[in-house]
């Protein structure tokens, strides 16, 4: 997949060609010691760096794969971005406690993280439904070849 540099900059918050931004930011460097630009990066941009910072085929590089995706289609409007929000914490609760394995964790220890939250029951099935969307995209892309949430 071919990308942009608009695809990660936000050009609209730092106009990196306009000559009286490139001024501002060079008398913020010399007031200041340091370059600063908010906004530079796109939400999604980082997601993407954040994902590429784990260590392939695991829990946490999953999960940062398929939330950088589904924040792109949020962005794109195909999926909700209480969709995005709840995706996030449920899958920051697998990454909590079972980003140590490899992408092909056990179906037991999907069972343990469901075990923990039993006293929330609505919790438990929303973190294995979290769990098993993410890896059937994980299937469907060649990721991974099992779904330990499947069943």
């Amino acid at each position: 997949m071919t990308m942009a540099l608009s695809d990660f900059i936000d050009f609209s918050s730092c106009p990196v060609w306009d000559p009286a931004f490139t001024r501002q930011c060079a008398a913020g460097l010399e007031s200041d010691g340091v370059l600063t630009l908010p906004g530079f990066l796109q939400d999604h941009a980082i997601d993407m760096l954040v994902a590429d910072s784990y260590i392939a085929g695991s829990p946490f590089w999953l999960a940062a794969k398929h939330l950088d995706w589904l924040a792109r289609e949020v962005d794109h409007g195909n999926t909700s971005p209480k969709t995005l929000k709840k995706r996030r914490m449920m899958l920051g609760k697998l990454t909590q406690l079972a980003g140590e394995y490899t992408i092909n964790m056990p179906r037991a220890e999907i069972v343990h993280l469901q075990d923990m939250h039993r006293a929330t029951p609505a919790m438990a099935d929303a973190m294995i439904t979290s769990i098993k969307v993410m890896y059937d995209w994980a299937i469907e892309r060649g990721f991974c070849t099992e779904n330990p949430a499947a069943g």
